[in-house]
């Protein structure tokens, strides 16, 4: 690499031992005698794209990465994960394609140490995080340690849209937590909820309603036994789970039981924000898209499109900073605006933030199809409703038929799940069918 460098900069007889040195001159850090001669840049996105093409040119990536990581250790992996995280989507960068490889041999103390590294949000990671846990997994030891890698690996395999492994995963970290609370609840009631409330999450995904209200309930109820003890530490969980309780009401046609609940997320989340906005304004955003969609399901349309536009801007802000973290809500709530702007006859704004975030959702699908899809096909039916409204009907149509070719193919793969959805992308191109007249397509269609 440093060869190639000194090729490219016009220096062909440079040699490489010399480079070296030279640079570790530059970039040495002694800091009890006060010695930095000049700081890296930090991150480098240049280097990462300069390394990146030089190791892709020679195919020798696995090999010299392996060499780095047994001399660079943690810092090594740390860099990885930030390349593979800045370089997705640029150009032919499929940095996360070679991290997989990477963790073979690797004990579980490198691989614990590694899933540390990992960012809370990540859209680039999401297939290396699922093979870092399964890898974990197999090495794990004690009930302890396979709760906690069982609960993360149901969040990661539902990131990557996998809702049966990720429904598996999860049950299986409730038994065990459930287990372990009944010998000692202080040590692991707090664990538990947490699955509890992912629990919920999944069986939503699936239709099962009852059953995601009722683990949300059990989840909420140990989270506000546990902020009267200490509201520092669980004030933000017990935030998440309410955020959560919401939808599992609203699933239900709960509407004020699911508004009353947005509204103690909200609550807590903008307490939160005051003191830390940096950890709690991504938690913020999406109790106020979450409470624009019951104030406006309950006809209060002011009120929604205020708190949605307040949710948008706080992602918009977030994703120019880390898009791979953000830019799956913010497609989110730019979709949700759109209905908002809708709902007031605002026509023109509603369709500029569907449009804005469909751009969004076809990029991520591209990426990981099985994760977007069902979002993706979500927008099209809403954009469908847009394009009507504003008298565009063969585009209408078009997307129309776009959303219910992918929910046909979703319904294929879990009926219980996608049926609903199905049923009202028909109603949608029915009845844009009937507004371009063709009545025999719309009968067909209803």
């Amino acid at each position: 690499m440093i060869e190639a460098e000194a090729k490219i900069c016009g220096y062909p007889q440079a040699q490489p031992a010399d480079i070296v040195k030279t640079l570790t001159q530059l970039f040495q850090h002694d800091e009890a005698q006060g010695v930095v001669e000049l700081d890296p840049i930090q991150p480098d996105l240049i280097g990462a794209a300069f390394s990146a093409t030089v190791l892709q040119e020679q195919g020798t990536h696995t090999e010299t990465l392996d060499r780095s990581i047994l001399l660079g250790g943690s810092t090594a992996w740390a860099n990885l994960l930030r390349s593979a995280k800045d370089l997705f989507d640029v150009g032919t960068f499929e940095l996360e394609t070679w991290l997989p490889p990477l963790l073979e041999g690797k004990l579980f103390e490198e691989l614990w140490s590694i899933a540390s590294l990992l960012p809370e949000v990540t859209t680039a990671l999401r297939f290396f995080a699922v093979d870092l846990y399964e890898a974990l997994l197999k090495q794990s030891e004690g009930e302890v340690v396979q709760a906690a890698i069982l609960n993360n690996l149901g969040n990661k395999y539902s990131d990557l849209g996998r809702r049966e492994e990720a429904l598996k995963a999860t049950l299986n970290a409730v038994e065990i937590r459930e287990r372990l609370s009944k010998k000692n609840p202080d040590a692991f009631e707090p664990g538990l909820a947490m699955s509890l409330n992912n629990l919920g999450a999944l069986y939503s995904a699936f239709g099962s309603r009852e059953e995601a209200l009722d683990a949300a309930l059990k989840g909420i109820k140990i989270y506000k036994r546990l902020v009267k003890r200490n509201p520092d530490a669980f004030e933000p969980e017990l935030a998440r789970s309410y955020n959560n309780l919401g939808n599992r009401y609203r699933n239900l046609g709960c509407r004020e039981e699911a508004l009353n609940a947005a509204l103690k997320a909200v609550e807590i989340r903008e307490r939160l924000v005051k003191k830390n906005p940096d950890a709690f304004e991504h938690g913020l955003a999406m109790s106020l898209n979450n409470l624009g969609v019951f104030y406006s399901e309950m006809s209060r349309w002011e009120e929604a499109l205020e708190v949605s536009v307040k949710s948008v801007a706080i992602r918009e802000r977030l994703s120019k900073k880390n898009p791979d973290a953000f830019e799956p809500d913010l497609a989110m709530c730019l979709d949700n605006l759109g209905i908002r702007y809708s709902d007031l006859g605002r026509m023109e704004e509603a369709l500029d933030a569907a449009l804005k975030g469909i751009k969004i959702y076809k990029r991520l699908t591209q990426r990981n199809p099985d994760a977007f899809e069902p979002d993706l096909a979500r927008i099209f039916n809403n954009l469908g409703n847009r394009y009507s409204a504003l008298g565009r009907r063969e585009e209408a149509l078009d997307v129309a038929l776009n959303a219910v070719e992918i929910r046909a193919r979703l319904v294929k793969k879990n009926a219980d799940a996608f049926d609903p959805d199905l049923a009202i992308s028909f109603g949608v191109l029915g009845s844009i069918y009937r507004e371009n007249q063709d009545l025999e397509q719309a009968r067909a269609t209803f």
